[in-house]
């Protein structure tokens, strides 16, 4: 779920909240606030903040068409931490499984 106007308001609330050291109860009634409304804004930004730190992101490939293999090549996957090394005994059938299974 994207940011709205609604949900970056109430996440400065929610901060505001938390580092008072109030409950939610305490600080919702300081500022006249439902403390329902506040009890479920923050369990609703948790829930948008895990679901965005558990997306994943597809990576970007680009192709590349080598005329006549020529040295070594060397693949930085830095997403994956991982090198994948292609020289002209490569199994290109075996390259092309490995790079569909990390996209």
């Amino acid at each position: 779920m994207r940011e709205t106007p609604a949900s970056r308001r109430w996440r400065k609330i929610v901060a505001e909240q938390v580092e008072s050291g109030q409950s939610v109860r305490a600080f919702a009634q300081s500022r006249n606030l439902k403390p329902g409304t506040l009890a479920w804004w923050k369990s609703r930004l948790r829930k948008i903040d895990r679901e965005a730190s558990t997306e994943t992101v597809s990576p970007e490939f680009t192709a590349l068409t080598v005329v006549e293999p020529v040295g070594t090549v060397v693949l930085a996957l830095e997403d994956h931490k991982a090198h994948v090394v292609v020289d002209h005994q490569t199994d290109l059938g075996l390259l092309r499984r490995v790079l569909e299974a990390m996209a």
